[in-house]
């Protein structure tokens, strides 16, 4: 689905991972049980269900909100990290009223950052080692601005962009 917004508060960077809370907890209330993975990736046993991507222009103050959730089997030829939530047939009208039921009540209050406890409970990354622009950091906790904080060789990083990986053995 995508969303498009006019947002009126300032910090448009708060939109994808307020977004990741809304779909967690749209999933978690039908019964799945998903973490999100920073910033903007909703992971269930392990496996990517849901991507979320927001293009803004800040000048002009919109933004599109994407949202793609796997309800089903992608089908074959799927990467081994794609997952989904339905083995059969999928209730896509009520995850998408569930997403947007909480999407609405995260966003009327995104400025405050409410949202920002609720990221860290459920972020997948604790005990993890991650993998982030190549160089492997261990994960060290999200920042009240939301950035990833992660430590490599003693040196402790915080990263608000960048191509971040869970490190499998």
């Amino acid at each position: 689905m995508s969303l498009i917004l006019r947002p009126r508060f300032d910090d448009f960077t708060l939109i994808t991972p307020a977004a990741a809370v809304a779909v967690c907890r749209a999933l978690c209330s039908l019964g799945f049980d998903c973490g999100i993975k920073w910033v903007n990736d909703i992971y269930k046993d392990g496996k990517k269900v849901c991507g979320i991507l927001t293009e803004s222009n800040v000048e002009q103050g919109w933004a599109v909100l994407g949202i793609g959730i796997n309800t089903v089997c992608p089908g074959p030829g799927a990467p081994d990290i794609a997952g989904w939530l339905y083995d059969g047939e999928a209730d896509n009208r009520t995850v998408e009223d569930a997403v947007l039921a909480q999407f609405d009540h995260v966003y009327s209050r995104l400025p405050q950052k409410d949202f920002v406890d609720y990221y860290r409970k459920k972020s997948c990354l604790p005990g993890k080692t991650l993998l982030i622009n190549g160089i492997e950091y261990k994960y060290e906790g999200i920042g009240d601005d939301l950035s990833l904080i992660a430590s490599s060789g003693g040196t402790i990083s915080r990263f608000t962009c960048g191509d971040v990986s869970i490190k499998t053995v």
